[in-house]
């Protein structure tokens, strides 16, 4: 291989172009300017699906480097892909399901390449003062700091105005319970679930509507501590993460179907759920 292509990190600098990110390598190197391949500024396959063919990762889309996340994205690529699969390959919902993931994914994952290709044009300034006064306000605190994590796209969530929660990740908490002190994941189980900060789902929910998330591999459980045998969330963070919501329907990958106010509203939640994919019936 050419030396002159071998160049380290510290001999590299990137400079935002109208037409592309620019290469320069140091002049002990190489004197010309090079362009690099688009990565650098993040690209993405124009769709995710072609009948049986489903691409994810870097397969589908490619991460600037600069907030680390490439391997994070595409590991909620297969979050979001695996258990759709899993319900389709058990008869439970037709594969029409699969449509969603391209949907989901691709909003979320260009706000990422947004955010790591913003962090890239503070990280790679070359100019020394522009660098310097980068640092000021690094040191000050003045520097405003990175969007929180964005929901997924359109798709199968609720479709409610005031659904603040549809779309987001849900919280990974702490329960105690029978078992003892455990996370949500390992208590509960990772399939749809219905949560209820008041009240118990079993007297809320019509027999047909509560026998749903449990046939498609979730649970119905109660976060009330009136209601005997209920978990306790033992650090706050469901309770801080419901704030202004008595129910809330989730997703098995981690991410949030909808919330209600109240749980008078709980059936319409679920009869959405119900309702928004040609779901398999027993």
């Amino acid at each position: 291989m050419d030396r002159r292509r071998r160049a380290s990190a510290r001999h590299v600098g990137v400079r935002a172009a109208a037409d592309g990110p620019v290469l320069r390598l140091h002049p002990s190197h190489d004197h010309r300017t090079q362009r690099v391949h688009p990565p650098a500024l993040g690209v993405r396959a124009p769709g995710r699906r072609a009948c049986r063919v489903l691409l994810a990762g870097d397969a589908a889309h490619q991460m600037p480097q600069f907030i680390g996340e490439g391997m994070c994205s595409g590991l909620r690529d297969a979050a979001n892909l695996s258990w759709k699969l899993e319900v389709v390959l058990h008869g439970r919902a037709s594969d029409a399901l699969l449509d969603t993931y391209h949907s989901e994914c691709f909003t979320q994952n260009m706000a990422v390449i947004e955010s790591a290709m913003a962090m890239g044009r503070v990280c790679c300034l070359l100019d020394p003062g522009a660098a310097a006064a980068r640092d000021a306000a690094m040191r000050s605190g003045r520097a405003p700091s990175l969007p929180r994590m964005p929901g997924i796209g359109a798709g199968l969530c609720h479709s409610s105005d005031d659904a603040r929660l549809a779309g987001s990740p849900a919280v990974q908490a702490r329960l105690d319970g029978p078992w003892g002190t455990a996370l949500a994941d390992e208590a509960l189980g990772t399939g749809f679930g219905v949560l209820t900060t008041v009240g118990d789902p079993e007297a809320i929910l019509p027999t047909d509507q509560l026998a749903f998330p449990k046939w498609i591999g979730g649970y119905a459980v109660p976060l009330d501590g009136a209601v005997p045998g209920a978990p306790r969330d033992s650090d706050g963070r469901l309770a801080n993460w419901l704030a202004g919501a008595e129910a809330v329907a989730t997703r098995p990958h981690g991410y949030t179907f909808g919330s209600v106010p109240t749980v008078d509203q709980l059936p319409s939640l679920v009869a959405e759920l119900q309702g928004a994919e040609d779901w398999t019936r027993q």
